[in-house]
């Protein structure tokens, strides 16, 4: 199996698999408020932390249309989409994820899109069914959104 290259890895929360690029997986882990993405080729190292701020992410769940858009539910009440194109150049290949097609002028660390609730997010849905809205569940209601 994968396993980190840490000594004694900690707890992961949650994971999903990239369904586009199925060498990508992102996980939140109990010790970090970031979510890591990791190529399984080289699972001890993350290619990208994705971060914000003190928020804990909650939940995960890839665009079904797209190989670089993360969908993040986090304890502050926000919900972020991700571009990892945006991601450095990979430390197993040397290219960009996307095949070349990210620019240096943008900022890494910014999510795409980002919506703020008064509640903390514990589900996110992106349907292949509808890629062009996600779901949003906390803990006394959902929302639907156009992306």
């Amino acid at each position: 199996g994968l396993t980190p290259a840490s000594p004694s890895p900690a707890p992961l929360l949650r994971l999903a698999w990239n369904t586009h690029n199925t060498n990508l997986i992102a996980v939140v882990t109990l010790d970090k408020t970031s979510v890591s993405v990791v190529d399984i080729r080289r699972a001890g190292v993350a290619l990208q932390e994705l971060s914000s701020g003190d928020a804990h992410a909650h939940t995960l769940a890839w665009a079904p249309h797209s190989r670089n858009h993360l969908l993040c539910g986090a304890d502050n009440g926000c919900a972020m989409v991700w571009d990892i194109s945006r991601a450095q150049a990979s430390p197993a290949h040397g290219e960009p994820l996307d095949g070349g097609l990210g620019s240096d002028s943008l900022d890494k660390h910014t999510p795409v899109l980002s919506y703020g609730c008064d509640h903390e997010i514990y589900q996110v849905q992106w349907p292949a069914s509808q890629p062009d809205c996600i779901a949003l569940g906390t803990a006394s209601h959902f929302q639907v959104f156009e992306v």
